[in-house]
């Protein structure tokens, strides 16, 4: 049993986040995030799936469209983000609740697949939290912002207008090899691996079409040129297919 808990600060944080349900802008990432899922996934038999921080849901009801899996599960800090995702009645959903952080509620490798999308970087303690993914799952999908690049340091996190003039909340900064060193320490096996910009559509969504498509198209062209010098320039996407090695 885990004895570390979210602090009193970031369960206040994120406690009231999806009180205005779901949104535009996440269900644009969630289709980005769902494609990449798909592919990553691809050759593994996956019926009992979970997905760790599930936020609203927006993830879930792509798989569950998409008919991923047999049975997704959700579990969520937020109780925000609870009623959020039952409020979207996806029809794959076998359960959803809130849970503490870092403790799932559920036996060892009761699941085929549990997926970290876009959470670890939010995390406070997130060596504990990718511990417990192990635990309960036989594969993992792990999905994080490439956010240490030139950006770094952030000249004030927590007051980013990028998301709706609310805190983005990123305490880590991952590049590719942070991560596959975090995984690596913790002994994962990496089975898959990608680096992936955001569509099109979130670039529009922030800046318009105009704007929006010239920042991806360089960002696009740069990452099929070099994504070594890409990713230390800019925020791409980087996901990973992992397992306990062993």
């Amino acid at each position: 049993m885990n004895t570390i808990q979210a602090s009193p600060e970031m369960a206040s944080q994120y406690g009231d986040y999806y009180a205005a349900g779901t949104s535009q802008w996440r269900d644009i990432g969630a289709w980005a995030k769902g494609q990449n899922i798909l592919e990553m996934t691809r050759g593994i038999a996956v019926d009992q799936t979970l997905e760790i921080g599930a936020g609203d849901g927006a993830v879930l009801q792509f798989l569950s469209e998409h008919g991923f899996a047999d049975q997704l599960h959700a579990i969520e800090i937020s109780p925000t983000g609870v009623d959020a995702i039952r409020s979207r009645k996806i029809s794959k959903l076998a359960s959803c609740q809130r849970f503490d952080g870092y403790e799932a509620p559920f036996s060892d490798n009761q699941f085929d697949l549990a997926i970290l999308c876009h959470v670890l970087e939010h995390v406070e303690h997130e060596r504990v939290l990718l511990k417990e993914m192990a635990r309960v799952s036989k594969h993992q999908y792990i999905e994080v912002p490439l956010d240490y690049n030139r950006g770094l340091p952030f000249p004030d996190n927590r007051k980013s207008t990028l998301e709706h003039d609310k805190p983005l909340g990123h305490i880590n900064a991952y590049s590719p090899a942070l991560m596959r060193h975090l995984l690596d320490s913790l002994g994962f096996e990496i089975l898959k691996e990608s680096i992936t910009n955001p569509p099109f559509a979130a670039y529009r969504y922030r800046k318009g079409a105009l704007r929006g498509g010239i920042s991806y198209a360089i960002k696009q062209c740069l990452l099929k040129i070099s994504p070594a010098l890409a990713t230390k320039l800019f925020t791409y996407h980087y996901s990973v297919l992992c397992r306990p090695a062993g």
